[in-house]
């Protein structure tokens, strides 16, 4: 008895398959085999799936991912059916999408859009799948394997089968990566567990990367650019997706059931073959003179991997030397690497809309977006404050939240320090608003505000005041910003960024007798402004209205005291 059964759902262009005539005796006794070893606990039904190596049009794989997934999380799924009707999504989200440029996009990374072999319908059917947990789950800003991956079960699951899939993923601690931060870090790590498993050595004298065939030592070749050899290693985790999906298949099988490690593992096999000459990957040749061919980690080495794979799926787990406390390890090291802001441009690529900051989870249209974090000022005029933020990671890597406000918690100063105290990173920015409402000021704090035992202050040159109210937005940076003066860039006075004490907050100092850049009393009720010499501003206040108190400042200038209507501070959580 024969079987052409099609194990794929009807938004894949089946066609695309070469049709394979199967054994029905042997389907049945795979059956039987993948029902037995389900039972017979999770660590033989780990070796069978690694041996597994099923093909993309098999007919168990109609069932296989749900089964896993089933076995693995406890979750019930049907896993009988995988045609698509007019039930499992409706039409009209199939419409909306089209007119949503972004809609289905918000967790992606523009490099990583594979949609494999999804007709049009099944394209518009994973965007409604992740448009709609995007609107579920507003703290969830990027997740670039979501993509990929759901994009994968589509072809084998029901809809609701492969959402409910997703989400169990996305509730799984360390299983799919929900922040840039993470993202980049996983990105870079491969290089780090290539050292610890020995793949890779440092040349420590000069700080370059020294690759080496294990299998030949004499075989070494330096990556002169140590930037450029970090970059290629660290796209492995948008390579992967690329490999043949008769490739992929098989690494999801494992992947359900033991998570990231086998994507780690699949990397480093083919980085250790990419250091071989055994295995001349097409397209990549010797050099002319005959020499060994330079150190190359691209696309086509995972397009035209030289591994079957069921070779491929041997060598991952035979690989020696690899364990998840060397890929936590892994992780701590990339911790401590001092990279830079354009290593995160090269990784990172979010699908936003034309002319918006990465950090679009608050700057969507009003429709769209699940929340903005101020009552006192605009979306818009917070993204103004943070693309100031000289670190521009502040606008690429991190989302805006709601730390403290005065409407809220009261007005407390020791309040405002203990929920200071909790924020995940230091810097933070403090509003300010008037009590007329005629004035907002504030302030990007570079580090955590907390009371110190001596009057001393602290920050960095990140530091800068800014007024909002009345218009237009103006910035007041650290004067030593860019500056070649040494008594500027050395010079106390000039570095007056924050102080803080149980009697209030202050940044930039002051001028003789005059009041600093910007200060709150204890109990943020009382605000005073004026000149300084760290950031060369006049005093923030020039509304009249709020102008009730005045001071005599050095030089003629004037400094105020103000009552305050409102405080905030907006802390940064990673996206």
């Amino acid at each position: 008895m024969s079987s052409t059964l099609s194990p794929f759902t009807d938004l894949v262009e089946s066609s695309s398959f070469k049709k394979e005539v199967y054994d029905g005796n042997e389907v049945a006794v795979l059956e039987s085999l993948l029902d037995k070893n389900s039972k017979s606990g999770y660590a033989k039904l780990k070796i069978f799936i690694r041996n597994l190596n099923l093909p993309p049009a098999h007919p168990i794989r109609k069932s296989l991912w749900s089964q896993l997934l089933s076995i693995k999380y406890s979750i019930k799924l049907q896993v009988s059916d995988s045609s698509i009707n007019g039930s499992n999504i409706s039409a009209t989200n199939l419409m909306d999408i089209d007119g949503l440029s972004l809609a289905g996009y918000e967790f992606s990374d523009q490099m990583l859009l594979p949609t494999f072999f999804l007709n049009t319908h099944g394209q518009k059917c994973l965007r409604t799948i992740l448009h709609n947990i995007f609107i579920e789950r507003p703290q969830l800003v990027y997740a670039p394997q979501l993509w990929p991956l759901t994009a994968l079960f589509l072809h084998y699951m029901p809809i609701s089968n492969a959402r409910k899939c997703i989400l169990t993923l996305l509730d799984q601690p360390g299983v799919l990566i929900q922040t840039k931060s993470d993202w980049k870090e996983h990105c870079l790590s491969l290089e780090q567990l290539a050292y610890l498993c020995n793949l890779l050595r440092r040349d420590k004298a000069k700080n370059l990367a020294l690759l080496v065939s294990q299998s030949n030592e004499s075989n070494v070749r330096t990556v002169c650019d140590a930037k450029v050899g970090r970059l290629q290693l660290a796209r492995w985790c948008l390579l992967i997706w690329l490999l043949p999906i008769e490739h992929l298949v098989c690494l999801v099988d494992s992947f359900i059931l033991e998570g990231p490690k086998v994507f780690y593992r699949a990397g480093l096999v083919i980085l250790k073959a990419s250091l071989s000459e055994k295995y001349p990957f097409n397209g990549i040749e010797c050099n002319v003179n005959g020499s060994p061919r330079d150190f190359i980690y691209d696309e086509e080495i995972f397009k035209h991997t030289p591994f079957t794979p069921s070779k491929l799926m041997r060598k991952m787990f035979s690989l020696r030397g690899l364990s998840r406390r060397k890929i936590v390890q892994s992780l701590k090291n990339v911790q401590s690497l001092q990279v830079n802001f354009d290593m995160d441009k090269e990784l990172i690529h979010p699908c936003n809309k034309s002319g918006k900051n990465t950090f679009a989870a608050y700057l969507l249209d009003d429709n769209e977006k699940p929340t903005h974090p101020s009552e006192c000022i605009s979306s818009n005029e917070l993204a103004s404050i943070i693309t100031s933020i000289e670190d521009r990671k502040f606008s690429y890597l991190f989302k805006p939240y709601l730390v403290f406000s005065s409407n809220v918690d009261g007005n407390s100063l020791r309040t405002f320090y203990a929920r200071a105290a909790e924020t995940e990173n230091p810097a933070t920015i403090l509003l300010v608003r008037s009590s007329s409402k005629s004035s907002i000021v504030g302030a990007f704090c570079s580090d955590r505000w907390q009371p110190r035992v001596e009057s001393t202050y602290y920050g960095n040159g990140l530091c800068f005041l800014f007024r909002i109210k009345p218009g237009p937005f103006v910035i007041y940076r650290w004067v030593g910003s860019g500056s070649t003066d040494e008594e500027i860039t050395h010079s106390i006075q000039y570095q007056r960024f924050q102080q803080a004490s149980n009697n209030g907050i202050e940044l930039g100092g002051s001028i003789s007798n005059g009041p600093p850049g910007l200060s709150l009393d204890s109990c943020l009720t009382l605000a005073s402004s004026g000149p300084t010499l760290t950031f060369s501003n006049p005093c923030l206040i020039t509304d009249p209205a709020d102008l009730t108190q005045t001071v005599r400042c050095e030089n003629g200038q004037i400094g105020c005291i103000f009552t305050v209507g409102l405080v905030e501070l907006i802390g940064f959580r990673d996206l």
